[in-house]
């Protein structure tokens, strides 16, 4: 599991913050952080690369009521391990199959990052993509 601690404050609209040497692992569940707002909140694009890169999730921030208020917020995904040379073919698959539990997919050679619906659980998602890939477990 990969942390990374590090306090940014006084963020506004369309600023951005570079993290590097993320890997995503195989099991990986969700993105979580800690965000404390004391007026509207707002959204947190994860995104690849770049901050004009392919957005990975948005991790939506609710107020918390105050600046010292931290809350954990988090967004679901998981990561499929595949063959090399398999992954940009499976994920077409799954985007076509357009399972209501999927927001959408990302592949590399080895690795599909899939953006899972925010209400859809584990279950529903393995369920959804046994369809496609009747040997996945979690």
């Amino acid at each position: 599991m990969f942390r990374f601690h590090n306090f940014v404050s006084d963020i506004h609209n369309g600023d951005w913050l570079r993290v590097r040497e993320v890997e995503f692992e195989a099991g990986t569940k969700s993105i979580e952080l800690s965000a404390a707002s004391a007026l509207q909140g707002g959204n947190i694009e994860v995104r690849l690369d770049s901050p004009d890169g392919v957005v990975l999730t948005t991790v939506n921030v609710a107020p918390t009521g105050g600046w010292e208020e931290w809350e954990t917020f988090s967004a679901n995904i998981a990561v499929i391990k595949t063959k090399p040379g398999y992954a940009s073919r499976l994920a077409y698959d799954i985007d076509n199959l357009n399972p209501s539990q999927i927001c959408g997919t990302i592949a590399g050679d080895d690795t599909i990052f899939v953006v899972i619906q925010e209400q859809a659980s584990r279950v529903e998602l393995i369920h959804a993509l046994k369809i496609i890939i009747p040997d996945i477990h979690y």
